[in-house]
């Protein structure tokens, strides 16, 4: 069931729920999530932030805090090497912990347009994000235990190129 619902600050948000099964592996676990997300949207994100392992795309920019998980760029979440506005659309896989606000503000610094954030909890909206419209919440199940995730995708609400034009 796929259906927009009006939302009282923001003027529509698109809902789903996606099933993406996955073999149960140490590493990131779930491209499906990230081909569904893909086929949606119609792009591909410029960067991915976080567990990056298992990431199929070879021009992406992958930035994780941890070398194991072979990231083209090792850098923490408290300092990312990029200028603001960097990126045009990030896709944030964050820890589960204290970091994932101080890894969102580093995010939200660094892109320009679009977010996608893959969570497994849906916060509200939160004055980190107060310059972006969430455009989409996704249900996602995943594993052999269907664990649900949520991927929340927002879009800044006046994106750097709108000055340019």
């Amino acid at each position: 069931m796929e259906f927009y619902e009006e939302h009282p600050v923001h003027k529509k948000v698109y809902t789903t729920l996606w099933a993406c099964p996955r073999q149960l592996t140490k590493g990131w676990g779930c491209p499906t999530i990230l081909e569904r997300m893909y086929d949606f949207l119609g792009e591909r994100p410029d960067v991915y932030f976080g567990l990056t392992d298992g990431i199929d795309d070879p021009n992406a920019i992958t930035v994780d805090i941890d070398p194991t998980n072979n990231p083209s760029i090792v850098a923490d979440w408290n300092n990312l090497p990029f200028s603001n506005r960097h990126f045009d659309f990030a896709f944030f896989d964050p820890p589960y912990d204290k970091r994932y606000d101080q890894g969102l503000r580093e995010i939200v610094r660094v892109t320009n347009r679009r977010i996608a954030i893959l969570h497994q909890l849906v916060y509200p909206q939160k004055p980190i994000l107060s310059e972006w419209e969430k455009f989409a919440i996704i249900g996602i199940t995943t594993g052999p235990n269907m664990r649900i995730r949520a991927l929340q995708i927002y879009d800044r609400i006046q994106p750097l190129s709108d000055f340019l034009k």
